[in-house]
């Protein structure tokens, strides 16, 4: 039976088919919705340039900053940025389809001419095959501002014990709520959080050794709370910290740091 549709990164191989089946082999496809080019075995992610907009409304802004498709978070600090000014316009009494005020569409201009590129990539790869030796740490820093939380993961391998190369993994990013207004530690707390939830996904869900686990914190305040049993703050951030606490206490060898 002859083969009607494949991918392959192997270029040997596309070469044999395309001369069996007298057909071009495609060089690109789409895995979960992301773009895989086979020639050069990396994903991509394309950022739609921005065309000769004459009339920006909220409508138009989200399907801006929707049409940008990242499922991993490899972009969030761009994309992030276009969520908060999407937050920003809920707060503005616009209806849909009006147009931005002179101040707002100046803001928006900005952040869309900053997205200068119109092409990132990722290495598909990232567990070598020829490092049978290798051993890797996982990384999770948490950080927090006014606008968002967020929590990203980096894949550290290691051989022999020395660090040989650092990929970013995953990320996640969540915007802060504006009713009720939350303080800076509690949003810290909040990326600690889904950090911790990001933390355990990757260590259920990666089949390779990992060695140690960082969770990685710049608020010694949040870090305090993650591991108090006092009712010093409100109980909902009680509650989460005890699930934070338990997340962690379900993996093993995971270090709390403060960078």
């Amino acid at each position: 039976m002859n083969i009607r549709d494949y991918v392959s990164n192997n270029q040997e191989l596309n070469r044999f088919m395309e001369e069996q089946e007298k057909s071009k082999v495609d060089e690109q496809c789409k895995i979960l919705g992301v773009t895989w080019r086979t020639t050069t075995d990396k994903f991509e992610i394309h950022l739609s340039r921005c065309t000769t907009e004459t009339t920006w409304t909220k409508r138009r802004v989200l399907q801006k900053v929707a049409s940008t498709y990242d499922p991993f978070g490899w972009i969030s600090p761009v994309v992030l940025v276009g969520k908060i000014f999407i937050q920003k316009l809920w707060t503005e009494n616009i209806t849909w389809d009006e147009s931005l005020p002179q101040h707002l569409l100046e803001e928006w201009t900005q952040i869309i001419e900053s997205w200068i590129l119109s092409l990132v990539t990722f290495p598909r790869l990232l567990i070598q095959d020829n490092a049978p030796d290798a051993k890797y740490d996982i990384h999770v820093f948490t950080d927090a501002s006014q606008s968002a939380y967020s929590a990203s993961s980096y894949l550290l391998e290691k051989i022999n014990g020395h660090p040989k190369r650092a990929m970013l993994f995953f990320s996640k990013s969540r915007l802060a709520p504006k009713k009720p207004l939350m303080t800076i530690p509690k949003l810290e707390l909040s990326g600690l959080l889904i950090g911790a939830n990001l933390l355990r996904y990757l260590k259920l869900h990666l089949n390779i050794p990992i060695d140690r686990s960082f969770l990685w914190s710049d608020s010694r305040v949040a870090l305090s709370w993650s591991r108090s049993q006092t009712r010093t703050f409100p109980y909902s951030y009680v509650t989460a910290s005890e699930q934070f606490e338990k997340r962690l206490k379900m993996q093993s060898s995971v270090t709390y740091q403060v960078h």
